[in-house]
């Protein structure tokens, strides 16, 4: 996972794809764990559904031909949708979040296909295949908006400000220089939490279209290992109870019975 981490910092989302194989290939070749194989993939399926905040394209001509990487050339999936539709600026939350969920449907099909083979049948008698790509696909990014970290930092660079117009030290082109730096750094951030709200809520009007059939009390423990799954898991059980999924609460009931 250092190792992904790394190429994600490093690299462009150009490069990133060309250095990572098929998902496919990662699990039945090179026999990496579901969890990783899809912790390197999360990049691409997400740009392939969403350009809100990446690259609009992806090449991924150097990789060998596989189901999902077809997904990934020239704009993706919900760029095409959208742009296909001309009056897209006109177009209603709504709207955006039923093209939102098409493409994601589209990208995630064939990966749905893909796992179904690869893994025991047996595993399919206690979670769908569907839910299995949804939660490995997705990031404490699309579930969660961490509002009140961005008014703390929104709040300390208004201090900030505020601290260098006071200094009668510094020339005032430069406490002038430096306020416009700080300005300029909070229309950034409150830019990008609309954006990650935005999103959030296309996710979650994704996953309010689906209801998934799950059986918690077998599904593999070590997720809830890594700090940050932990909190996945939360939300999305979380969701899952606030949509009355069938069952969910006995499950819980069993998993909370289970040693870890």
């Amino acid at each position: 996972m250092q190792f992904g981490t790394f190429l994600a910092t490093t690299c462009t989302l150009d490069e990133y794809a060309r250095k990572i194989p098929a998902l496919e290939s990662l699990l039945q070749e090179y026999h990496v764990s579901p969890d990783v194989a899809f912790f390197l993939w999360r990049p691409l399926f997400a740009n392939a559904i969403s350009v809100s905040h990446l690259s609009p394209e992806l090449a991924c001509q150097d990789h060998e031909s596989s189901p999902q990487e077809d997904l990934f050339h020239s704009q993706t999936k919900y760029d095409k949708l959208r742009r296909a539709e001309k009056a897209h600026k006109n177009l209603t939350p709504v709207q955006r979040h039923e093209k939102y969920s098409l493409a994601s449907q589209q990208v995630l099909t064939p990966v749905v296909d893909m796992v179904k083979n690869f893994l025991p049948a047996k595993t399919w008698e206690d979670i769908s295949p569907q839910f299995y790509v949804t939660f490995w696909s997705l990031t404490l990014y699309d579930l969660f908006v961490p509002t009140e970290a961005y008014s703390r930092e929104v709040l300390l660079i208004k201090q900030a400000a505020q601290s260098v117009g006071e200094n009668k030290d510094v020339a005032s082109s430069k406490r002038k220089k430096e306020q416009e730096r700080c300005l300029a750094l909070i229309d950034k951030l409150q830019e990008e939490e609309k954006r990650q709200k935005e999103h959030v809520e296309r996710v979650m009007a994704r996953l309010n279209k689906v209801r998934f059939p799950i059986a918690l009390h077998r599904c593999n423990v070590k997720l809830y290992v890594y700090r940050m799954m932990v909190i996945i898991v939360s939300k999305m059980v979380n969701f899952y109870h606030r949509k009355k999924t069938p069952g969910l609460l006995h499950e819980l009931q069993n998993l909370q019975r289970m040693r870890l």
